[in-house]
């Protein structure tokens, strides 16, 4: 398995780490809700300089979703996405 790597990523890209199953634009918009019920990320990504009409994430926007909703490509078939934002205990203990 590939290690992820932090960089710039489109932001269809980097929704289909998350949702690879789903179209593009599903995928995009899975991951937008995800942001925006993640308490604190989007007004993290906003204080960063985030704006939503771009059409790409800078690698440090990329390192706070990641940080928030784990790593797509490791945690495929797992625990990932909104589910991650909202655990009490540490992610990595329920991690498969």
């Amino acid at each position: 398995m590939n290690e992820f790597k932090i960089r710039a990523y489109g932001r269809m890209e980097l929704a289909q780490l998350y949702s690879p199953t789903l179209t593009d634009i599903a995928a995009y918009r899975k991951m937008k809700k995800w942001i925006s019920l993640c308490p604190g990320l989007l007004q993290r990504l906003y204080d960063l300089g985030y704006e939503s009409k771009r059409r790409s994430f800078t690698p440090l926007e990329v390192r706070v979703i990641v940080d928030a909703l784990g790593d797509g490509e490791r945690n495929r078939g797992g625990l990932c996405g909104i589910k991650r934002c909202f655990m009490v205990a540490k992610p990595m203990l329920y991690e498969r």
